[in-house]
């Protein structure tokens, strides 16, 4: 299918600069605008800016904000598309950049984000007014319904790419968001590094910017991290019957005072609760407390063994 469109002549002044359509895509740096800049100057616009049929800007910002400080024209030749609305606006802004630009993965991921929450909106519209999904202007039918079934097939990217990188954007610590942002993190490595708490993120980050795969940046984590000592079998094990409350309390204290570097998991075997304990900065004993309490009936005994790490 094909978007019409017409080429009209317009005024610089006439075209509307609208902040949403100007965010799609950041700036230019200054060496890159300048080099535009002097392109334009010598051949002129080869690229005709994209505008709605009312004037607003949708794709060209770079060109006409070098236009405009070149000085020399005050009108530019545009192709002029009639949207239906916003939604389809905005997305034409985005597939077009895409298309035109060399992305990296990170980049076609945020940009696969933003086609979702259009393709989200679309389906809310839908179900309010009860219409049915109508073809896409340009990929016709798409089967399957699934927005992110819908947004991979028009970025051109496996949909599990978009689900990782979405997971790496969302749930990543400030320093792997930077860094898978500018393409230094693979995104299956990021994806990965995604599922440990914040601290090892940032850790994790750091000793691969050393050059070390992931492997071996965990290796060189773990060896920084303190023992808790070798395997002693037990420490302690409280007899609930009749004190259940006491045996949750001395526990609770007794997660409280490793708080920093002991991650408790619970395990339920033969009405005995175990703790392993191992290094981490993930300890909260309140939490596990209060799983202690809400299954008070089920368990007899407690049970903290202390493992070493390393």
């Amino acid at each position: 299918m094909v978007v019409h469109f017409t080429i009209e002549e317009r005024k610089l002044d006439d075209i509307k600069i609208v902040e949403k359509f100007r965010e799609v895509f950041c700036n230019l740096g200054e060496a890159d605008f300048e080099e535009l800049k002097k392109d334009i100057a010598e051949r002129g616009i080869m690229v005709e800016p994209h505008i709605n049929k009312d004037g607003t800007l949708i794709c060209g910002h770079q060109r006409i904000r070098a236009l405009k400080e070149i000085g020399e024209e005050d009108t530019v030749n545009c192709k002029v598309f009639d949207f239906k609305d916003e939604l389809d606006a905005m997305e034409h802004a985005i597939r077009d950049n895409v298309d035109r630009r060399q992305l990296t993965t990170p980049e076609q991921v945020q940009y696969a984000l933003k086609l979702a929450e259009i393709e989200k909106e679309r389906a809310r519209r839908r179900m309010l007014s009860g219409k049915k999904r109508e073809d896409d202007p340009v990929f016709g039918r798409i089967q399957g319904g699934r927005t992110d079934v819908i947004v991979a097939k028009k970025m051109k990217i496996g949909a599990s790419t978009i689900t990782r990188g979405k997971r790496v954007l969302t749930k990543g610590s400030e320093k792997l968001k930077q860094a898978y942002k500018q393409n230094k993190i693979a995104t299956e490595t990021a994806y990965k590094i995604s599922k440990e708490d914040e601290a090892t993120q940032e850790q994790l980050v750091e000793e691969m910017e050393k050059g070390v795969t992931l492997k071996q940046a965990k290796k060189n984590i773990m060896s920084e991290k303190p023992y808790l000592g070798e395997r002693v079998g037990h420490v302690e094990t409280a007899k609930l019957d009749g004190s259940y409350e006491d045996a949750v309390e001395m526990l609770e204290k007794e997660i409280a005072e490793r708080s920093g570097h002991a991650n408790l998991q619970l395990h339920a075997v033969a009405q005995q609760i175990t703790f392993f304990l191992v290094p981490t900065k993930n300890a909260d004993a309140k939490n596990f407390a209060k799983s202690l309490r809400k299954n008070k009936d089920k368990f007899k005994y407690i049970k903290i063994i202390q493992l070493k790490t390393r």
